[in-house]
């Protein structure tokens, strides 16, 4: 549940600035703040959330040289992705770093890049996760 609450709280964290401004305006008329702008920008944050955010990353797994990658948007909404572990090319993982509290799994898949990002309390276990998809591509590469 945690979890959960932490991406819903990462997608709607900008709405904070809707109480802050009207209290500001209430407080300190002085100040008029244009509520437009603000309308705007909201507006703008709210497209930039949900059509430019990474799926985040709930599970990975092989069987049978079928990656399954099981992943939430951040509304939350389940989905599955399926690849052949063969045309899964260039997998890297980034860790979170100072600025960002998600890590990021990037590979190529049929000449498409895929993202996705996990949570810095998931790392450990999707790094484990990875390193068996990284056995397994090298047994792989040495078998071909």
């Amino acid at each position: 549940m945690k979890r959960n609450l932490t991406i819903l709280y990462k997608t709607f964290s900008f709405l904070i600035v809707i109480p802050v401004s009207l209290l500001t305006e209430y407080f300190f008329p002085e100040f008029k703040i244009n509520i437009g702008f603000f309308i705007g920008w909201i507006i703008g944050n709210i497209t930039h959330q949900f059509w430019s955010k990474p799926l985040y990353l709930d599970y990975i797994k092989t069987e049978k040289n079928i990656l399954t990658i099981t992943y939430s948007n951040p509304l939350l909404k389940k989905g599955t992705e399926a690849y052949e572990l063969e045309n899964v090319l260039a997998l890297r993982i980034k860790k979170p770093n100072f600025f960002s509290n998600y890590g990021k799994i990037e590979f190529e898949f049929n000449g498409l890049n895929i993202k996705f990002v996990f949570l810095k309390t998931d790392r450990k276990r999707i790094i484990n996760d990875t390193k068996e998809i990284v056995e397994l591509k090298k047994t792989v590469y040495k078998t071909v």
